[in-house]
């Protein structure tokens, strides 16, 4: 629905015009612009007189002034944790790949730490022993976006924690392995190749430290 607003004589769409409820389809004869352009001017020739008004009404009502900055403080708090959100998501997505790694890296300390494992390792050689991966699984020998890594002799059967007793690994095979033997599910699953490409990696690969970070 069109209407020619009174004031600037100019034909716009009825959702330009506020509403209210006494008027013809229920909104004003002015646009918005128009009304909000009157209202300023009115507030700068009567500046004075709207200041004073204002505080005499803060004055009346205390109980509705805490009302609003308290709503108007929570708007401001969930647009801040908006901000913030959106900002996280944009540094994740621009740094996948670090963050893939950390993630892998966090995953292994946690299962170290709950498993009381003698040996520590350093963020550094982790990251250190998935990189020299280059992206492969050292045990299908397949692609792998996201690697784990592995502890050749599981921590839950004495295995210690370091770079040594770990192997970078896709997370299919990681989950297949389980707690088994390493020698005995490689040579199942992937027969004499799977073996050799885990004993060619463990060979060499450099050697890192084992401190803590």
């Amino acid at each position: 629905m069109i209407r020619v607003c009174k004031t600037c004589r100019e034909e716009k769409d009825l959702a330009q015009f506020p509403a209210h409820p006494y008027c013809i389809a229920g909104h004003l004869w002015h646009c918005r612009a128009c009304v909000s352009e009157k209202a300023k001017a009115a507030y700068q020739t009567n500046k004075q007189r709207a200041i004073e008004r204002a505080k005499s009404w803060a004055l009346a009502n205390p109980e509705k002034v805490r009302a609003i900055k308290k709503k108007s403080a929570e708007k401001l708090l969930i647009s801040r944790r908006s901000i913030r959100t959106l900002q996280a998501r944009i540094r994740r997505a621009a740094n996948l790949p670090k963050f893939r790694l950390y993630g892998i890296i966090a995953a292994a300390r946690r299962r170290a730490r709950e498993a009381a494992a003698k040996g520590k390792i350093s963020r550094f050689s982790y990251a250190a022993i998935l990189r020299s991966a280059n992206g492969f699984c050292q045990y299908c020998g397949l692609p792998s976006k996201a690697l784990a890594l592995d502890h050749i002799v599981p921590l839950s059967k004495g295995g210690r924690n370091s770079s040594n007793n770990l192997m970078p690994c896709c997370k299919s095979c990681n989950s297949k392995k389980g707690v088994r033997e390493l020698s005995d599910w490689l040579d199942r699953e992937y027969g004499v190749l799977g073996l050799a490409r885990a004993v060619w990696f463990m060979e060499n690969r450099k050697s890192l430290p084992e401190n803590s970070s």
